[in-house]
């Protein structure tokens, strides 16, 4: 309810011109009305196609979506402790795809393939401007070709803790270590699958 001021009469507001007023900033198109039969036939399809696109959303949403890795495995996070002969650890670190870490001695790095020139430029720039947002002002690309990592391994006297991200992965990783002569032996494995977060 609208009360005039003190001193004013008591004048009922104006009506908003809804529907009179002038667009502005619409693009409205000018056709001509459709056919009773066209328009049957427009709600039909329109019909048939809601139902299709409301069952594919639900499927796409049910469905976690395919993760790989750069070898095209299924990802799966898997940490696992393998037990291996005395000294399968020297001569896993005399191949050329594995390489110990200068500054922890019982960490290793199995690589993989060389990562594209291209693709390689934008993943180093990516994590030095990461760097340097995070207060790493010092810090210098790296120099020369670069590898995928194909995982990370600690080696504590017989055993051999190895993370990877695919069962794939793990199987080769099983296969060069009796390649050489380490009878390996799984003693404990944990299982992540990161499809499962994104569902």
């Amino acid at each position: 309810m609208f009360h005039a001021l003190a001193g004013e009469p008591d004048v009922p507001p104006a009506p908003i011109p809804f529907g009179h007023a002038e667009p502005h900033g619409v693009y409205a198109g000018d056709q001509e009305p459709v056919s009773a039969e066209m328009a049957s036939l427009m709600g039909k399809v329109a019909g048939a196609m809601v139902a299709r696109i409301a069952a594919d959303v639900h499927r796409y949403r049910a469905t976690p979506p395919a993760i790989a890795n750069t070898d095209g495995d299924s990802m799966c996070l898997i940490t696992a402790a393998i037990a291996v002969e005395e000294g399968t650890a020297g001569k896993l670190a005399a191949r050329p795809d594995f390489d110990r870490d200068s500054d922890e001695p019982d960490r290793g790095t199995w690589w993989g393939a060389l990562i594209p020139d291209g693709q390689r430029e934008a993943m180093v720039a990516e994590a030095m401007a990461q760097l340097r947002a995070q207060g790493h002002q010092d810090v210098e690309a790296p120099a020369g070709l670069q590898r995928w990592v194909r995982g990370v391994l600690r080696v504590r006297g017989r055993e051999i803790t190895v993370e990877v991200n695919s069962q794939q992965r793990l199987t080769r990783l099983l296969g060069l270590l009796r390649k050489v002569g380490g009878n390996p032996v799984v003693t404990s494995e944990k299982r992540i699958g990161p499809a499962q977060d994104c569902a």
